[in-house]
């Protein structure tokens, strides 16, 4: 076994090192804001414009929506079809005895369903995943680097004040993040 292979057999990357970006839909935009929408009973929501503008321009025309913990509240993560590829690329590289692996695929794979954008710039989240989020009539998307989460709206906000006060209570709470780096552009 070759060093690269004993570190990729005893280290696993964290999540947001393995998604990385998609290059075509860096260079096309990004995903920027919170935005609050309907879903209707059938689990039907619009893509907010702007994020449709994103995968519109990337010629995107599906997401893999799955479960997702952030500051210990459930909500949805969604990916474009391609940044997902990607991911799964990445980690099919990994080793499948690697016990944290095997959590990983249980929790975040086993749950990943692809969600055709229709005509109307619509998805349809399936009932498993709305439920899992305790997503009701108001839901808010909110922009990552690589994707959006989708969270019932009163779920996010308590979210959002949570770090706000955090925030507040640590105003440096980000100077440790190298935000300056060429590693993150």
């Amino acid at each position: 076994m070759t060093e690269g292979e004993k570190n990729t057999a005893t280290s696993l990357p964290s999540l947001e090192s393995l998604v990385g970006e998609s290059e075509a839909l860096a260079a096309k935009g990004r995903f920027r804001g919170c935005h609050e929408h309907s879903i209707d009973s059938k689990g039907r929501v619009s893509i907010p414009s702007s994020f449709r503008s994103v995968l519109q321009s990337s010629g995107v025309l599906e997401l893999v929506v799955t479960n997702y913990i952030c500051d210990g509240a459930r909500c949805l993560e969604a990916y474009p079809l391609p940044v997902w590829e990607s991911l799964e690329l990445k980690i099919s590289k990994l080793s499948s005895f690697d016990p944290r692996l095997k959590s990983l695929e249980n929790y975040y794979f086993s749950r990943a369903a692809s969600c055709p954008v229709d005509k109307a710039g619509r998805i349809l989240i399936p009932a498993n995943l709305r439920n899992y989020s305790g997503l009701q009539s108001q839901i808010s998307f909110t922009a990552g680097i690589s994707g959006f989460r989708i969270w019932d709206t009163r779920v996010w906000e308590h979210v959002f004040r949570e770090a706000e006060t955090r925030l507040l209570e640590n105003p440096d709470l980000f100077s440790g993040l190298d935000l300056t780096s060429d590693r993150h552009r």
